[in-house]
């Protein structure tokens, strides 16, 4: 996990996807030009992966009340990312 979340290291925007999470993707994200998601597996990371990723940089966020499987989740953050960020229009 520690060498998946390294990988990203010189990301302007780090989030980890995370249900339970305070916070949703925000309605006006900063431009960045690196951006890295954090998906993680059926069931939402454990605890010590939380800690080791908000160690890395990484913010949780969630993708609202309902828990999408892992297949899609980070095609909807994706998705979401870009729909914000003016990329569709």
């Amino acid at each position: 996990m520690a060498d998946a979340l390294a990988e990203a290291g010189d990301a302007h925007v780090k989030w980890m996807l995370d249900p339970s999470a305070a916070h949703g993707l925000p309605s006006a994200p900063p431009r960045a030009q690196r951006t890295a998601l954090a998906v993680g597996p059926e069931g939402g990371f454990d605890s010590g992966e939380l800690q080791l990723a908000g160690q890395a940089g990484y913010v949780p966020i969630a993708l609202g009340p309902r828990v999408v499987r892992t297949e899609t989740a980070g095609l909807a953050a994706a998705a979401a990312w870009l729909a914000l960020n003016g990329e569709f229009s």
